[in-house]
């Protein structure tokens, strides 16, 4: 048997009586809000659903990108979390083989980002633009966070996401041996992180407790209560206003600012936002909701190119006119882009998925 699948077998196995108590477990009713107070019980739903949440961190990274508050970096680590959770969800389900599993995720990520990269490239030829990075030095993904040469301004991410896919039956594996062995994992993976990343090499090993995180809520079954998750919110926001009071401190919050372990403090700080991950996957996700979950990625890809293109072009006006033309012009442009590109892609990639041999089937 191929190591690999004989690993992945063990992880899944550890995880079936898990999953067996979840399936019998009743479904919790949805609280049925008072009719006066009906229309904010749907604005709340909607507001902290999972969808509108991967939005809110998408738009996020695009406020980092226009403004001098250095958001981005939190915003992309709760993704990781996120990612940690339903990677781990979809990898214990699907029941495929190792590299059936790599490839479906390869293609979850890499198709949509070939096509903004050449569209870009495209439109940077025709308008006889320069733009940050290359096709050809973006093109694998992989490998990008240290060589640089980002095109699209968030590659670095998508390199770190990739590098997780492939270690996440391990990552599963040593979470469901127990919190001893899970928080030794991510002390270990931290260290080791922290030493190549001072040797200017990026891995996903220093981003293994937030992804680790998201597969520890996952294997656990942890379900915050609101209150619990509002604490989190309440220490996030505490931490921040303290980060930002500091000079020393300043450069997590503020861009300028010089703090030698800006991505380290940040990482900690947003760490704090676990319990309110660990609810906001839990809650109830509608159509509209769903259309914004599916709506951040091409966001996410789309935005930073249409920015620079449309700033060196001059057709955004300066002051805070000009940013909302820019969120206007590439929440247009990820729509198209989402209804004409994305979907059919995400079409075909899940029809093949659902062809592919499982596991003891």
């Amino acid at each position: 048997m191929n190591p690999l699948n004989y690993l992945i077998g063990a992880t899944r196995k550890m995880g079936e009586n898990t999953e067996a108590a979840e399936k019998q477990a009743p479904l919790q009713a949805p609280l049925q809000a008072a009719p006066p107070r009906a229309r904010t019980a749907r604005l709340f739903e909607l507001l902290t659903g999972p969808g509108a949440f991967r939005m809110s961190l998408a738009l996020l990274v695009f406020v980092s990108h226009v403004s001098r508050l250095n958001v981005g970096i939190p915003a992309v680590v709760l993704f990781f979390m996120l990612s940690g959770y339903w990677v781990s969800q979809i990898f214990d389900r699907q029941r495929i083989r190792y590299h059936d599993y790599l490839i479906d995720r390869w293609l979850r990520i890499w198709p949509l980002t070939a096509f903004a990269m050449l569209l870009f490239s495209a439109l940077l030829a025709l308008l006889h633009l320069t733009g940050h990075g290359s096709m050809l030095s973006s093109l694998l993904i992989l490998g990008i966070a240290t060589w640089h040469g980002d095109m699209l301004g968030i590659l670095w991410s998508l390199d770190i996401e990739l590098q997780f896919y492939i270690i996440l039956p391990l990552l599963l594996l040593l979470t469901r041996m127990g919190p001893m062995t899970t928080l030794a994992m991510w002390i270990a993976s931290l260290a080791l992180g922290v030493l190549l990343r001072d040797h200017h090499i990026a891995t996903v090993l220093f981003y293994v407790p937030a992804f680790g995180g998201g597969v520890w809520l996952y294997a656990s079954q942890y379900r915050p209560t609101a209150r619990i998750a509002l604490a989190s919110v309440a220490v996030f926001a505490v931490i921040a206003a303290l980060l930002t009071l500091f000079p020393e401190t300043r450069g997590v919050m503020i861009k300028g600012a010089d703090w030698q372990r800006e991505s380290l403090t940040t990482l900690a700080w947003t760490m704090t936002l676990l319990p309110f991950v660990g609810w906001n996957v839990h809650r109830p996700s509608g159509p509209f909701d769903r259309a914004l979950g599916n709506l951040s990625f091409p966001f996410y890809l789309m935005h930073f190119q249409l920015l620079a293109i449309g700033l060196t072009l001059g057709l955004y006006p300066q002051g805070m006119a000009g940013k909302l033309l820019a969120l206007a012009v590439s929440l247009l442009v990820s729509i198209i882009v989402f209804r004409f590109v994305d979907r059919p892609i995400e079409r075909w990639r899940v029809a093949r998925r659902q062809r592919l041999p499982r596991i003891g089937a």
